[in-house]
This record gives structure tokens, sequence and C-alpha cells, in this order.
């Protein structure tokens, strides 16, 4: 992807913080469910309307805690908030924590935005339900 900043988690917070330091604006961020690991991207816009997009995306395991960018960035604590409630990623630090349950109520289907598990095949004389 043109713009894009790879970068470990570790790298997250200072990486974000120069992006407020160079002005642009938080857009969105984004997060994929990629089998073992989720990969986060992150959208900035700069302040002019000619320079295209940055995005940064950061790869973390579905056991790692993401630390919150909405102490930098505060719109971003909508987007955190909803990645937890969709894909059970952790994120520390959020000041407005909705449990993971910003968009959804007690009736919607957990973190629906999960990639469900293979499906175990039968063995040879096995009866699945």
């Amino acid at each position: 992807m043109e713009n894009e900043i790879i970068i470990n988690k570790n790298e997250l917070l200072p990486t974000i913080k120069k992006e407020l330091e160079l002005k642009k604006r938080f857009i969105t961020a984004t997060c994929l469910d990629a089998e073992n690991n989720f990969e986060i991207i992150y959208t900035f816009a700069p302040n002019d309307s000619v320079s295209p997009l940055t995005n940064i995306r950061v790869v973390i395991s579905k056991t790692e805690t993401l630390p919150s960018i909405s102490g930098i960035y505060s719109a971003a604590v909508i987007t955190e908030n909803e990645m937890m409630g969709d894909f059970k990623i952790q994120i520390d630090g959020l000041p407005l924590d909705y449990q993971g349950k910003l968009m959804h109520t007690k009736n919607s289907m957990r973190f629906p935005l999960t990639q469900s598990p293979p499906a175990q095949k039968a063995k040879e004389g096995e009866v699945k339900p």
C-alpha cells in the first residue's frame, strides 16, 4: 500500500505522536482478523488537500494488548471501542471504555467480525451433530 508505515507495537505511540506534530488529522482505524494476529491500520490525512493519506500498520498477536492512541487523538476512542466489541481485541489505556458494548446490545452476536475457527473434520465412522 502506498504511504504505508509498518511498525511494531512498541513504536505505535511515538509514531502516532509524530503524526500529531505534523498536524495530520486522524481519520480512522481499521482492524483485520488475520488468523493468529490482528492487523490494525491507522489512517491520517495531511492538512493540505494535495498530499496523500498516511497509513500506519501494526500487527499484534491475538493475545497481546494494544495501547490506546486516544490520549493523543481523542477521536480514536470511538474506533478503539468498536474494535474491542467487534474483534475482542484488548486495548489498554482507553479513557472511555465501553467494555466492547459501544455498538452492541445484550442480544448482539459477540465479536461479529472475528473469523470463525475452522470446522473440524469428522473422523471415519464419527457422526457430527
